[in-house]
């Protein structure tokens, strides 16, 4: 099986033409199970892959790909993530209008990386990528209202609400800008949405693997807006379960399912309360879910130049590597993963600093847990290439410093590391 974007074919993402080098890759150890037409799970890791490195030359506003290979192998994380302890425990809860934010911050310096989780997770999905980052400069994750050790949420949880708390408990907690806002999944809406309405705090984004059901295919977002009123009835059905003990189930509704191979038996234990007990935790996804529609339509209508800021878009399966059979589970799987990566690269146009990563290293969506280093390397290119500030927020010697962009035209990289299989 190859990649759609690894064929001696041409491409279109907007104004991005793809021009690749036809080339196959082999991996070992990975053994598909199906269930039904849209669930895929995928067994071993791939036990060795392949870093291809390609290279833009400017034609038009983003460029032609022109291919320059490398090859490099890279390993799976295993195992639980050292110090993931701090996340069972109360960070600073940070007053907003209506509530208190729960903040887990560490490092010094600025740009401050805000960190907001997908949907049904919260700050421990850092915990691999947080502590690492705050060597380099201010790093701080949060729960949304609702969420673990966060006051229940003010309703509805539209995604304009939560990016407008986030900028209000940033300001209260005396962060100042710029901000390089880094977003998992659901939280991408979160974190367009405040760059839509606070650009100028904004330093630039890290998209990992990001929800794009305002720019995919209309198909897509049909299929996902009948899937969300399936999650949103067994959220409730199991709120509803909470005064009894719901059925363990429900565990399966947070992060990737709990328990978390990635977590310690500590932080499982934790995370495992919040999701047996809180009812505000079920109040928030509910709403969050029901919102969705509302934020697509939102992002739809308030398309926002990042200008010279980074952009970052990190890409991987959503429902595992395509299984190589039932054909029909097949060409659906590929389908949809080929037009999710077309989607997702529609935002690069919207900065002249801007770069899709691809990594197929990973089983699905959490890459800041099984490939933190892929995540660590994106986030230190955007800081590295931020556009200098000239006010009192501006970068301080945390960081290297780096020659501002301005509006001169960055050259488009994209990265692939890992891809499917093929015999």
């Amino acid at each position: 099986m190859v990649p759609w974007f690894i064929e001696p074919a041409q491409k279109h993402v907007g104004l991005i033409r793809f021009r690749v080098a036809g080339s196959r890759t082999r991996a070992r150890g990975f053994q598909p199970t199906v269930s039904g037409p849209s669930v895929t799970k995928c067994g071993g890791p791939f036990q060795r892959f392949f870093m291809r490195l390609w290279y833009a030359d400017s034609v038009g506003r983003f460029g032609s790909l022109l291919i320059a290979t490398l090859v490099l192998g890279t390993t799976t994380i295993a195992g639980a993530v050292p110090g993931d302890a701090l996340y069972t425990k109360p960070g600073e809860r940070i007053s907003i209008e209506r509530g208190r934010l729960n903040f887990y911050c560490m490092g010094s310096g600025s740009p401050t990386v805000v960190f907001d989780a997908g949907f049904g997770d919260w700050s421990p999905s850092w915990a691999a990528v947080q502590p690492e980052v705050a060597r380099w400069t201010r790093a701080c994750a949060y729960d949304r209202a609702g969420y673990a050790f966060s006051d229940p949420a003010v309703m509805p949880r539209t995604s304009v609400r939560i990016a407008d708390e986030l900028h209000a408990a940033l300001r209260n907690a005396s962060l100042a800008p710029p901000y390089l806002l880094v977003a998992h999944a659901f939280g991408s809406y979160n974190m367009r949405v405040f760059a839509d309405r606070y650009m100028p705090d904004v330093g630039g984004i890290v998209l990992v693997d990001a929800d794009d059901g305002d720019v995919e295919p209309a198909k897509w977002q049909a299929r996902d807006h009948q899937d969300f009123q399936k999650i949103i009835a067994e959220l409730r059905r199991c709120r509803d379960a909470l005064a009894k003990g719901p059925p363990r189930s429900c565990d399966k509704m947070f992060f990737r399912g709990l328990p978390e191979a990635r977590f310690s038996s500590e932080l499982n234990a934790a995370l495992l309360r919040f999701a047996r007990m809180q009812v505000s935790l079920y109040d928030a996804t509910i709403s969050e879910m029901e919102e969705m529609f509302w934020d697509e339509s939102y992002l739809q209508r308030h398309v926002t130049s990042y200008g010279s800021r980074p952009i970052r878009v990190l890409t991987t399966w959503h429902f595992g590597v395509p299984p190589s059979s039932p054909a029909s589970v097949r060409r659906w799987h590929l389908e949809f993963e080929h037009d999710s990566a077309l989607a997702q690269g529609s935002w690069l146009r919207l900065s002249t600093n801007s770069r899709q990563i691809f990594d197929y290293n990973v089983h699905r969506q959490y890459i800041q847990l099984d490939d933190p280093q892929v995540v660590l390397m994106a986030i230190r290119e955007a800081l590295d290439t931020m556009p200098k500030r000239t006010s009192a927020a501006a970068r301080t010697t945390a960081l290297r410093s780096r020659p501002a962009t301005g509006t001169k035209k960055v050259a488009l990289t994209t990265l692939v590391i890992g891809g499917p299989l093929k015999s």
